[in-house]
Parts: structure tokens; sequence; C-alpha cells
């Protein structure tokens, strides 16, 4: 998986519970370059919105 970093950046609204379910699954993956730069983005969400107090499910 290559990323673009010029493409257009999708904003989806997730819950935490949501980003740590993607997280669970895609964990299998984490010897995958791709998958892990993925999963740190996916991880600074996850505090971001714990640290905003968005920990509850939207």
């Amino acid at each position: 998986m290559s990323i673009n970093h010029n493409d257009a950046h999708l904003c989806l609204v997730l819950s935490v519970t949501d980003l740590t379910m993607i997280l669970t699954a895609i964990s299998a993956y984490a010897h995958i370059a791709s998958y892990r730069d993925l999963r740190e983005r996916l991880q600074h969400q996850v505090a971001n919105q714990r640290s905003a107090g968005l920990q509850r499910d939207i």
C-alpha cells in the first residue's frame, strides 16, 4: 500500500471504539511498513480523541 501525501484527505468521523476495532483488525499486518504507518496515524487519532474528551461513541 503506497500513500501519496498529495492526495486529498478524506476525514471520516469514527468513534474511539471504531478506531480501536480497526487497529485490532490491522494489527496482524504490523510487519508491513505501510500498515505500521497507518496504525501509527490511527493511534494518534485515538489519543487525540481521548485527550479531547471524545471517548464515547458518536
